[in-house]
């Protein structure tokens, strides 16, 4: 519960600041990384394999089609949105792994997916949503700033280089 409050906290300082929405929207994307070590606690707990969910699923189905009706072009949305899925899995593979590896110490504490860590990253998809509709698209000259705030630990480079490609092809629909 203290982990949502903190999102949303950080969902509402953001919003309401000076920053540039684009900048927003990379801290947005970091924020849904930083989940990512509660999904592969959970994942762990249960002995389930990492991977696409079925929630995560509809989180990028949903979000395509809303993004369809709002004027984006949903093909290259969806391209943007798998490609966050798979950093996603990338993220929980890497702390499965050092967990297992005795890297580092599993968390004493798991949070229910379905309560706690869905509901909090349905509401930043919410916030990037909006993001992308009110402003220009990113441009190649913004990659500094992103790289600077999507910056999670367990997320490599070359993951994050091609989630930001992703997200330069992102467009209105003509």
């Amino acid at each position: 519960m203290r982990l949502i409050a903190h999102t949303t906290a950080l969902c509402l300082i953001l919003s309401g600041t000076a920053a540039s929405a684009h900048n927003r929207m990379f801290s947005m994307l970091d924020a849904q990384f930083e989940w990512m070590h509660h999904l592969a606690a959970a994942q762990q707990d249960t002995d389930t394999p990492a991977g696409r969910s079925s929630q995560e699923q509809a989180r990028i189905d949903a979000f395509s089609t809303s993004a369809a009706a709002a004027g984006l072009d949903a093909d290259l949305v969806r391209a943007f949105l798998d490609m966050r899925a798979t950093a996603g899995e990338e993220i929980q593979s890497c702390w499965v792994a050092r967990w297992s590896s005795a890297q580092a110490t599993s968390p004493e504490e798991v949070k229910d997916p379905a309560t706690s860590v869905y509901p909090a990253l349905q509401q930043m998809d919410r916030l990037i949503f909006n993001d992308l509709l009110r402003q220009v698209p990113v441009q190649r000259d913004q990659q500094g700033d992103f790289n600077e705030h999507v910056s999670v630990d367990c997320l490599s480079d070359a993951t994050r280089d091609r989630l930001f490609e992703t997200l330069l092809e992102v467009q209105r629909a003509q």
